[in-house]
């Protein structure tokens, strides 16, 4: 029950700062960050802090230009 409180909670700020980039969580971040066979750039975020909703645009810039190099990938954690 735990587990899934804590999912529900990760969810939910998908939509606080929607963005094209992957969204790692206690769920997906091991398999998909540790065992990768590519490198990734991840954004460390607070969904309520100012800076970091001034930062999305660039964000999401930075994500649209490592699309266009091979194997770049780009995803967030939210705080």
């Amino acid at each position: 029950q735990q587990q899934q409180q804590r999912e529900a909670y990760e969810r939910q700020f998908d939509s606080v700062l929607p963005s094209a980039t992957t969204m790692l969580t206690t769920s997906n971040f091991r398999a998909a960050v540790f065992f990768a066979q590519v490198p990734w750039v991840i954004l460390v975020y607070a969904e309520d802090s100012p800076a970091c909703r001034a930062f999305a645009p660039a964000w999401e810039q930075l994500y649209k230009q490592l699309q266009a190099l091979a194997g770049g990938r780009t995803a967030r954690v939210s705080m």
